[in-house]
């Protein structure tokens, strides 16, 4: 299993099948604080759904061109991490992350995106890596700023959830970037 340790109580894990049902559930338990942002929460009716959406996961990683991890704490799953979207041409990946609401604010999803950046630049050598979120979704613009990455601007109606359209701001952190805060 690929798994990615952060500190002696978190980790990241690529998805896989045996939290199928424990991913279902978390997602359940949080749709009404996940379904503003993410167009695929009311999808997502079924542990089989859950299942696909790990095989689906496992294919695109065996292909290089994805990384979805859980995010676990003390041995239980509160949140889903991943690289998406790989640009050869560019050497470049998206980041996407969501956390349950009742691990937000202990610093979680801060330590995580930390590694996932370092796997992005270090582990799949890539030269950008770009964050888009609604405009109206301040803790994920505020989680990539205080990793460094700087607002490169907004796409206006960018997604459509629940039938309403949503800007999305884009935010890139270059490697080079990554590396002189990190000397």
């Amino acid at each position: 299993m690929f798994i990615l340790p952060i500190s002696s109580d978190l980790h990241l894990e690529l998805l896989d099948q045996p939290r199928a049902e424990e991913l279902f559930r978390l997602v359940r338990a949080n749709s009404e604080h996940l379904a503003p942002w993410m167009p695929w929460v009311p999808l997502t009716q079924s542990a089989d759904d859950t299942r696909r959406f790990i095989g689906e996961s496992q294919r695109l990683w065996a292909e290089r061109r994805s990384c979805r991890c859980g995010i676990v704490e003390s041995g239980c799953l509160v949140g889903v991490i991943d690289l998406h979207d790989f640009t050869e041409d560019s050497r470049s990946a998206s980041i996407g992350y969501w956390l349950a609401a009742s691990a937000q604010g202990r610093g979680l999803l801060a330590r995580a995106l930390g590694k996932t950046i370092e796997l992005g630049f270090l582990g799949y050598d890539l030269q950008r890596l770009v964050i888009r979120c609604s405009t109206e979704n301040l803790r994920s613009q505020r989680a990539a700023e205080r990793q460094g990455f700087r607002r490169d601007g907004v796409i206006r109606a960018n997604e459509i959830i629940a039938g309403r359209a949503h800007d999305h701001a884009i935010y890139t952190l270059l490697r080079s970037e990554w590396h002189a805060a990190h000397a």
